[in-house]
């Protein structure tokens, strides 16, 4: 697993006039200036937001080195950024070719559809006639481009919908794991609370008993991260009850 799995990446998504900004600070005054503008698909790396400003900004850094702040979001509500994922990346990708094929069978469509009606009141000889036939060929193949085209669109919105639904069926995992450990954890607080209560009555210093506790809760607290970092939707098995007998006899009180 390499460093750059672990920073954060935007995309750009939209093209804005300007929005990719270097924001230089002269006598408590921001000064704007453009650094250049962002291709759509243009893949950033992200430090952190602007502070103090009415739009949603981010630091970013393009590959040539360049640095700003980029516009996230414009006021009319139009995103210009988005974090970047390799799955819609790549669904980026499919859409362009996808909308780029569309384009040149809408003009191929266009004109076959233009020469059969110039082609349509000519009659008599054979060329005319062998032209008319291969027209027709390619207007046939054309209408089983079409048809791809379209499959692949809909397969391609089909894997996106499927990937949304994994993504929100793993958000509620997660959630239900984390309720689950929040759980398990307060009720280790209870249970060493009480015993606590039990163990200062059977003789045992307030500092004593309070440190024997802190070690359990720590211990608990560390199977519970523990827990939280391998994503486990378990919670770790019940430990026994505590005793609440005392580490050392209890020394009698008896009147002399």
């Amino acid at each position: 697993m390499s460093v750059n799995e672990y920073r954060c990446r935007c995309i750009c998504i939209c093209i804005c006039l300007y929005p990719f900004f270097l924001h230089i600070h002269i006598l408590s005054k921001v000064c704007s200036r453009t650094v250049r503008k962002l291709e759509v698909n243009e893949v950033l790396e992200a430090f952190g937001r602007e502070p103090q400003s009415g739009l949603v900004r981010v630091e970013c850094k393009a590959k040539d080195g360049a640095k700003g702040f980029v516009t996230v979001a414009g006021l009319a509500g139009t995103t210009y950024l988005e974090v970047y994922t390799p799955f819609m990346a790549c669904v980026r990708k499919a859409e362009e070719a996808l909308a780029d094929s569309y384009e040149s069978v809408c003009q191929t469509v266009a004109y076959l559809e233009q020469k059969h009606d110039e082609l349509r009141s000519t009659r008599g000889a054979p060329a005319l006639q062998d032209l008319k036939e291969q027209l027709q060929n390619l207007r046939a193949r054309i209408a089983c481009a079409q048809v791809s085209h379209s499959d692949v669109r809909n397969k391609l919105a089909e894997a996106k919908n499927r990937h949304e639904r994994l993504l929100e069926a793993l958000k509620k995992k997660r959630q239900q794991a984390q309720k689950k450990i929040t759980g398990f954890i307060c009720s280790r607080h209870r249970k060493v609370s009480v015993s606590l209560c039990r163990w200062v009555m059977f003789g045992l210093t307030r500092g004593e008993a309070s440190s024997t506790v802190d070690g359990r809760i720590a211990k608990a607290d560390r199977m519970a991260a523990l827990n939280e970092t391998e994503g486990c939707p378990h919670v770790a098995p019940e430990q026994p009850r505590f005793s609440g007998l005392p580490a050392r006899p209890v020394q009698s009180q008896c009147l002399h």
